[in-house]
């Protein structure tokens, strides 16, 4: 039987490591994996046990610090809104006047009535008319005229 060179072995270990950052997408054993195929690379050449290890540390380094942070930049999904956040751009329907920021109202959003203020330099508001959530404080949303 014939022993596994270290050629192979540094590719097993960099297929590995992918198939670890499909579990834990990091992009940090994406980072050591890529250090493994480069020096799998290079042990090819027969470069020294030694000196295998000083390039794998140094490409894993050199991707962690440089092509890890612009791979997590590039596959970045999209934030998804939750809770009061959602309700920002929505529109709504006001349920009573709202005449100035001071002014307490309702709008109803969803069908759930919102207490809401007008946003500062906006339009006022009367009943019936449709508004846009612009922001939110605690439970009270702010609003303008559309």
């Amino acid at each position: 039987m014939e022993a596994i060179s270290p050629t192979q072995w540094w590719l097993i270990a960099g297929i590995a490591l992918l198939i670890l950052e499909i579990f834990t997408p990091a992009f940090f054993a994406a980072a050591l994996s890529l250090g493994c195929f480069i020096t799998a690379l290079f042990t090819f050449f027969g470069v020294s046990f030694e000196v295998s290890w000083l390039i794998f540390s140094a490409c894993s380094i050199l991707g962690i610090v440089y092509i890890r942070p612009l791979a997590k930049k590039l596959y970045k999904g999209k934030a998804i809104k939750t809770n009061a956040d959602a309700m920002i751009g929505r529109l709504a329907i006001a349920e009573t006047d709202l005449t100035n920021s001071r002014s307490d109202g309702y709008v109803k959003l969803d069908g759930v009535s919102w207490k809401a203020i007008l946003a500062e330099n906006s339009d006022p508001v009367f009943k019936g008319d449709q508004v846009k959530v612009v922001s939110y404080e605690s439970i009270v949303l702010k609003v303008k005229k559309v």
